[in-house]
């Protein structure tokens, strides 16, 4: 990672809030809806993940709005800023490029969770 990653999951069933803030050491802090935090360090396995769904997506190519025309009830509404770049997506439209980096941040967040 170059720089800051910051990430936000917002919405689904229970109404949840996670925000993920990922610096280029691996440090990172977690704050959820309760507002419940923790900070940690990812392991190397993580930090290899992370960078390895970074690789396969081209974020400054992508559009900043990915979201559907219509919010679809009980979706998780998602935003990960990197670099100069935020993208902002949902559930019902997640573009197949951003699946495994949405999906290795989730599990970060379920995995770190306070």
């Amino acid at each position: 990672m170059s720089g800051e990653l910051h990430f936000v999951r917002s919405g689904g069933f229970a109404g949840e809030h996670d925000e993920l803030t990922i610096q280029p050491n691996g440090d990172a802090a977690l704050t959820v809806r309760s507002g419940d935090a923790a900070q940690f360090r990812l392991s190397d396995e993580e930090m290899d993940d992370l960078q390895s769904a970074l690789d396969g997506v081209d974020l400054a190519g992508m559009d900043s709005d990915l979201t559907s025309e219509k919010p679809a009830p009980d979706a998780f509404m998602y935003s990960v800023t990197y670099g100069n770049k935020e993208l902002r997506t949902d559930d019902p439209s997640v573009p197949d490029e951003l699946k495994d980096l949405l999906g290795t941040l989730n599990g970060i967040v379920e995995n770190h969770r306070p």
